[in-house]
């Protein structure tokens, strides 16, 4: 195996991302194992046939430049002929596959193939043997510790529940997971883990989240709770319906993104297949030199066997695995390790303010009555109004107001909402819907204008009985992730909101906000995008690999702007198929400090890889002159040749203790 294997199936396209079928999830730890197998018979043969060969003939004539060959010395020579093919079968095979197909390893299977060649050529059998086995080796355990460092994926994949108990009719019946269909029920017990996606119908449990989100604290899941597959129900019996199933499910987009990130190729990668391209001719030239000035092949060969760039192919995907594993740990999707190079540019931060930085979720802050009307009247009424509805201005009013009975409501869009109890009509609205005469109320509707927030008035059989006044919560954590981000390069700061400006500057109170825009439809946050992006362009010049402007937003009335961007970042991605797809990174959570977290994880990123590329051509340099000066045989040069990409897998795992 070479690392090809890390980009690319044996046919040289992209590996498939995860199926339906669990079966499929683990080909990869299957097709490992197979390697390492196939690799220990290769090497048992080809070592038989070799030691058969010296038993045969004579170890000092197994070169066929001899004056008179004897039949035994003949069947040696083919015993030790054959050796070598077995031993460099696969080193062939890759090698003229990267004659037609264009992949990472391509330069360093040619190569590794014409020293094996030039070995058997001269009649250097065992040469031959040592050099495709040693490297063949080498592969392998570069690709193990490049398999250890991505088990994010595979960590993930056994998240998913094997099993589900379906009820029918309140039977239970345990069938595959994969089996199950939207609309079905099942039982989830204490300790197993979630199959689908779906919605809690009975039943009360402690559900941990921490393998999908990053959150350590349980969520308290009860009927009404939306609950994922992989999270894990921790303490009681629960019912649910399912919603989503197989790859449809949150769990099943993680890793079919995760995959996708892993065979995506970041530009730094692209630049180094460049660079190994026109390694190849002159790798060649310098061995044809080596020959040609010191008459000694086993330099040349050496030569040649020093050259494969593995080390320097390694240099990015040794770094990226491991830190998109070390993303997912902390709660953070990265779709490509182009995304996460990008990152650490950031010269210009936009956020969306509902659901970014503010909560999402409107709060009461006072029951205004109009004259003649006490409090407790005003929020008796705008409960009972508020109480049969799930619109979230309604469910904060019926939270704020206490207990009430559950009523049945009308509920009439971009008006409000009507109930109907004891008699009586009770409304919950716009001013001029709630109220059905033409009575003044400038000085009631002068409060709800002049409130920096959303408010909704309150009528009993079409009197006006006053206005409930909310807001939006920020978040905790805005003013130390404002901060950071300052501290870490973001330049400019920009605020973008759908709300009126009175909104938008009482909430923006107290941050050092460089640009606020209110009022913001869709299309209008992707011209402030494309505007910051051109400001950024003529402070900094233009980059191909992006200008340093971040978008973060909810993923959905904000997708246009999260694709502009050069960074997009989905908010509270975990559910949301319109995140995790418009978005190029999601934050499983709606933990804001995740964003510091990954510029600096973004910034290691690129810190180690600049290290591993300068000690793999270090280190590939001193081996060549030794190659070359003849200090170092050609088995020696491979047994050596590895030790580069090793040094490069292991400090590429460094990162795997960012933020421990």
């Amino acid at each position: 195996m070479s690392t090809s294997a890390i980009n690319t199936n044996e046919n040289g396209q992209d590996p498939e991302v995860a199926g339906d079928d669990h079966n499929n999830m683990y080909c990869d730890q299957k097709a490992h194992s197979h390697g390492w197998e196939n690799t220990l018979w290769r090497a048992i043969v080809a070592v038989g046939l070799l030691v058969a060969s010296y038993l045969i003939g004579r170890p000092s004539q197994l070169s066929l430049e001899l004056d008179y060959v004897s039949g035994g010395e003949v069947v040696s020579a083919v015993l030790a002929f054959v050796a070598a093919l077995v031993a460099g079968i696969p080193l062939f095979r890759r090698g003229l596959k990267g004659l037609f197909f264009k992949y990472g390893g391509g330069a360093t299977d040619q190569l590794a193939s014409l020293a094996v060649l030039a070995a058997i050529v001269q009649g250097e059998f065992t040469v031959a043997v040592s050099v495709a086995l040693a490297l063949d080796l080498g592969h392998l355990a570069e690709e193990r510790g490049i398999h250890h460092a991505g088990a994010a994926i595979e960590n993930l994949i056994k998240l998913s529940a094997r099993t589900a108990h379906k009820l029918v009719d309140g039977v239970k019946t345990d069938l595959p997971s994969d089996e199950l269909q939207p609309k079905d029920r099942v039982v989830i017990f204490p300790g197993e883990v979630v199959p689908a996606d779906g919605v809690v119908v009975s039943g009360h449990s402690a559900i941990d989240p921490a393998h999908m989100t990053g959150e350590i604290i349980p969520i308290d899941a009860g009927p009404g709770e939306k609950i994922y597959h992989g999270m894990i129900n921790l303490t009681g019996r629960i019912e649910m319906d399912v919603e989503a199933v197989r790859s449809d499910t949150s769990l099943g987009q993680v890793i079919k993104a995760l995959r996708e990130a892993e065979a995506a190729r970041p530009p730094i990668v692209r630049l180094l297949e460049q660079y190994t391209s026109v390694l190849l001719p002159i790798a060649i030239l310098v061995a044809a030199a080596t020959f040609v000035l010191t008459r000694e092949t086993s330099r040349a060969i050496a030569v040649l066997v020093i050259a494969c760039p593995c080390a320097l192919i390694l240099s990015s995907p040794a770094v990226m695995i491991p830190a998109l594993a070390v993303a997912v740990k902390k709660g953070i999707l990265v779709k490509s390790g182009a995304f996460l190079e990008r990152a650490s540019r950031i010269r210009t931060l936009i956020l969306d303010k509902t659901g970014t930085i503010t909560l999402g979720e409107p709060e009461v802050g006072k029951f205004v009555p109009v004259e003649g009307t006490s409090v407790d009247d005003l929020k008796k009424a705008a409960v009972i109004a508020a109480s049969g509805s799930n619109h979230p201005i309604a469910r904060a009013i019926a939270k704020a107001g206490g207990k009430s009975e559950h009523v049945e409501s009308t509920e009439l869009t971009g008006r409000g909402i009507k109930v109907e109890l004891n008699g009586r009509e009770y409304r919950l609205g716009r001013l001029d819907w709630v109220v059905d005469s033409d009575v003044s109320h400038g000085a009631i509707k002068g409060k709800a204008e002049s409130h920096p927030g959303p408010s909704s008035f309150v009528s009993i059989d079409g009197r006006l009985t006053g206005v409930v006044l909310l807001s939006d919560q920020l978040r905790p954590e805005v003013r130390e992730t404002l901060t950071t981000m300052r501290k870490l390069g973001a330049e400019r700061l920009v605020l973008l909101t759908g709300d009126r400006a009175e909104v938008a500057n009482e909430i923006a109170t107290g941050f050092d906000f460089d640009r606020i825009e209110a009022g913001s439809l869709p299309e209008g946050k992707a011209e402030i995008v494309d505007e910051e992006m051109r400001m950024v362009e003529r402070d900094y010049g233009k980059s191909e690999d992006g200008l340093g402007v971040i978008y973060v937003g909810d993923g959905v009335n904000d997708a246009l702007a999260l694709s502009k961007s050069d960074v997009g970042v989905a908010m509270g991605a975990m559910g949301s198929e319109v995140a995790l797809k418009s978005a190029d990174i999601a934050l499983m959570t709606n933990d804001l400090m995740l964003l510091p977290f990954l510029i600096r994880l973004s910034r290691e990123v690129r810190r180690i890889i600049r290290m591993n590329v300068y000690m793999s051509v270090g280190f590939a340099g001193v081996l060549l002159v030794l190659a070359i000066t003849g200090y170092i045989s050609p088995i020696l040069a491979a047994v050596l040749h590895p030790g580069a990409a090793l040094l490069v897998i292991g400090n590429s795992l460094r990162v795997l203790g960012i933020g421990e």
